[in-house]
């Protein structure tokens, strides 16, 4: 369902509240050198806008920018109308022998380091505010081909809040070292790859000492994080954006609360401003699937981390 929705002219309506265009589904053909992007271009300022369409890198005749413009001229005004939503609620889940062996998980306390409190909860996806701006249509297909049921509770868990074990993301890299220039080069078409933090230790044979940085993919969780009130999407924008589509409407998600807005991920370019997401009118989940948003081309990207070690003496 989903993969006809993201390549036909065919909506789907993932609720009373909400009803999706034929237009707000579509993905349009990719060149090997561009992508497109859901963009939620009628949360931006004119100009905004203007400056976004424009700053991809890819080069376009003056009738298509024109029209891309006009589109999102629509997706603003669609905005500028919309009344006072209800905010985002949630039930928790009892705890399950899934649930007590991902909180067990290692890297489980990166989820809620700074937070108040948490907890495992069902949630309504439509209702969920967002910060990230936009998400990418080829991903958002790939995912179709895996997508459960609706119905299917345990597909749906595994999912949105996988084990280590279960993690079905291979990330493919490249890695080259530059003897003369003492440069390590990690390369990846996955745009999730991250520096994860720093690593110290000691060599077992020789005793030498070492440091560098982990690198990898993200948390896997789905995650949304409670501020005054607002429940904001934190991790998943992907998953969560599919699902909808699919026709899921609650689903199972970790549920962090903020002491601050800082930790709710949502700051810093690109993302949309506190002002915004915290805001009467934010842009929510389901305005991905609606006329507020506008597919906008981009250049295929690449991840590149590196990491180089040089000695030098200064003065004392």
């Amino acid at each position: 369902m989903v993969e006809q929705a993201l390549n036909s002219d065919v909506g789907v309506n993932v609720g009373a509240e909400t009803p999706v265009p034929a237009s707000a589904v579509v993905r349009r053909p990719q060149s090997p050198a561009v992508v497109h992007w859901r963009t939620l271009l009628g949360f931006h300022a004119e100009g905004e806008a203007q400056a976004l369409v424009d700053g991809q890198g890819v080069p376009s005749e003056e009738q298509a920018r024109m029209a891309l413009m006009d589109r999102a001229h629509n997706a603003r005004s669609y905005v500028s109308a919309l009344a006072l939503r209800p905010e985002a609620g949630v039930e928790p889940i009892a705890p399950t022998a899934r649930l007590t062996a991902l909180a067990a998980e290692p890297t489980f306390g990166e989820y809620t380091s700074g937070m108040s409190s948490w907890q495992f909860a069902m949630v309504d996806l439509r209702r969920l505010v967002v910060f990230q701006p936009w998400v990418n249509t080829e991903h958002l297909s790939r995912l179709a081909a895996r997508l459960p049921l609706v119905g299917d509770d345990e597909g749906l868990v595994r999912l949105t809040l996988p084990l280590k074990a279960e993690s079905s993301d291979l990330v493919e890299v490249v890695t080259a070292f530059d003897q003369g220039k003492n440069l390590w080069t990690i390369t990846s078409d996955h745009l999730d790859l991250r520096l994860l933090g720093p690593i110290a230790g000691q060599e077992d044979k020789a005793g030498r000492k070492f440091v560098g940085f982990q690198f990898g993919i993200g948390l896997r969780a789905m995650s949304a994080v409670e501020f005054n009130g607002r429940f904001i999407l934190k991790n998943g924008y992907h998953r969560a954006v599919a699902l909808a589509v699919g026709g899921h409407v609650r689903v199972p998600m970790l549920i962090l609360r903020a002491p601050s807005y800082a930790l709710t991920g949502g700051g810093g370019v690109p993302n949309f401003s506190e002002e915004l997401v915290m805001g009467s009118r934010p842009p929510r989940l389901e305005d991905f699937m609606s006329m507020a948003a506008v597919d906008v081309p981009r250049r295929r990207l690449k991840v590149v981390i590196t990491m180089q070690g040089q000695a030098f003496g200064i003065p004392t």
